[in-house]
């Protein structure tokens, strides 16, 4: 019941992160530039939402800015992929780690 929570809590703090980094990304500043990639800060800032999840986060990013920002999208696509692919290797070698190969009778 408590996972359940926290992924839900991760699910909305994600959601609400890409909206505020897509509003971010939608100020003038940012008008002139509209196919480089990502400064530094920014893809710290994508990690940090992909981590949370990246199930939402990274198609939420990646369809919000692709129009106005098609290398941006693919790159937050791709860390989204991949914080997802090491978030799996996590759970699975987590999941054979805490299992006993041999219970105990």
């Amino acid at each position: 019941m408590i996972w359940q929570q926290i992924n839900f809590t991760f699910f909305v703090l994600g959601a609400i992160f890409a909206f505020i980094f897509k509003k971010r990304l939608l100020r003038p500043e940012h008008a002139e530039l509209p196919n480089e990639p990502f400064t530094r800060s920014e893809i710290i800032q994508v990690w940090i939402i992909a981590v949370l999840n990246p199930l939402v986060t990274g198609p939420l990013l990646y369809y919000g800015l692709k129009d106005r920002w098609p290398s941006k999208a693919r790159q937050a696509n791709r860390i989204s992929i991949l914080v997802l692919a090491i978030e799996a290797a996590i759970g699975i070698s987590y999941f054979f780690l805490s299992s006993p190969i041999f219970p105990s009778p």
